[in-house]
């Protein structure tokens, strides 16, 4: 299910951003992750949603510790309580879907 991918990739996108995230403080080092992995995902969105999937958390709380270094942390927690709240919605979808598919079968 595609829905499991997504969200597996975002997890586990979320793990390599708390390792940089705790790992490397300095400004340039970030802007230059920051800079690598939006080429990545430039190039990698095209071919594969889900590997461009993969480092948009990443790059996302990169940018939020350039502008808010302040927030720490708590960015973290905020992107996981994200990550799972939109895979319920689009869980949530594909199950409404899926009936109305059904139904439209039956008819």
């Amino acid at each position: 299910m595609k829905v499991s991918a997504v969200f597996l990739c975002k997890v586990f996108g979320l793990i390599l951003q708390s390792a940089i995230y705790t790992t490397i403080h300095q400004k340039i080092l970030m802007m230059i992750i920051a800079v690598i992995l939006m080429g990545i995902i430039c190039f990698a969105m095209p071919k594969s949603y889900l590997i461009g999937n993969f480092f948009t958390t990443p790059i996302a709380l990169i940018l939020f510790k350039l502008v808010r270094p302040e927030l720490g942390t708590n960015l973290i927690i905020t992107r996981l309580i994200a990550i799972l709240i939109g895979t319920s919605i689009g869980i949530v979808g594909v199950i409404a879907f899926d009936i109305i598919l059904r139904q439209q079968k039956l008819t």
